[in-house]
């Protein structure tokens, strides 16, 4: 009796061993991925850990991460994306057992730029932001998220073209020439070809330095010369800089700028 009790249990823990490994191995129904960033930038060096990917599947599931150019950067398993060096890429997300459910995000990477010193007297001040997508939106009647994102998106094309005050709209540019150019080819609209054309043309859009957000535009002054740049979050900036020479990232406590900080 005993060894019948005995072959009952191990042959009924051998059968429920299976169907708990049968449900193991039974991928969850998905058919969807999505993500929240519609873009990512990040510097050379730093660590992006705000990539968010959701699918319709009622449990978790298994995602592959992939760089389609490792030169420019890398995606490790849990989605941690690291600059490598400047340039443009994208990542491809996608289900480990369903890989046609898949998503591509493109992102960008900038070489932060740093001025190693500056010997200048002047004292600049930045003084306000401007809601420049805002203004185009009221133009266009697009969407004034859409336009950032494509805007910030489409400006680091301009990264490294050299600065000139005397050739402005390529292939060199200064401040203002930069911003303006950059609108006119994406939304066909001057927003002003000189500082002081873009503070006329955008008064109506003014908020303090203070209440900046992604994507507005920063002023700047001396009390004789402006400098204008678009604001992408965490104190930095993109824009074409007389110090650096260049179209560039950085913070915007440079050069000019470094007493305030």
């Amino acid at each position: 009796m005993k060894k019948k009790i005995l072959l009952f249990t191990i042959l009924s823990t051998l059968i429920m061993g299976c169907q708990v490994q049968d449900i193991q191995q039974t991928p969850p129904d998905v058919n969807t991925i999505t993500s929240e960033n519609k873009f990512i930038y990040l510097g050379v060096g730093e660590e992006y850990k705000g990539l968010s990917i959701e699918t319709d599947a009622t449990v978790d599931v298994d995602l592959t991460y992939q760089s389609k150019n490792e030169d420019i950067l890398t995606i490790d398993n849990e989605g941690i994306i690291t600059g490598v060096s400047q340039g443009r890429t994208t990542i491809l997300v996608y289900v480990t057992h369903k890989p046609e459910i898949e998503l591509e995000v493109e992102v960008f990477v900038y070489n932060l730029s740093e001025l190693k010193s500056y010997d200048g007297d002047e004292e600049w001040q930045w003084t306000s932001s401007y809601k420049i997508n805002e203004y185009i939106a009221d133009l266009t009647g697009d969407n004034p998220d859409e336009i950032r994102y494509n805007i910030i998106a489409n400006s680091f094309d301009y990264l490294g073209t050299p600065y000139s005050q005397q050739v402005r709209y390529g292939p060199s540019y200064d401040c203002s020439s930069f911003i303006d150019d950059l609108y006119l080819k994406n939304y066909d609209t001057t927003v002003g070809s000189a500082t002081y054309y873009m503070l006329t043309v955008l008064k109506n859009y003014k908020a303090s330095f203070e209440d900046r957000e992604i994507g507005d535009m920063l002023f700047g002054t001396d009390g004789t010369y402006n400098h204008v740049g678009i604001y992408l979050g965490n104190d930095i900036m993109i824009h074409s800089a007389y110090s650096f020479g260049e179209n560039t990232v950085s913070s915007i406590y440079y050069g000019p700028f470094s007493a305030l900080k």
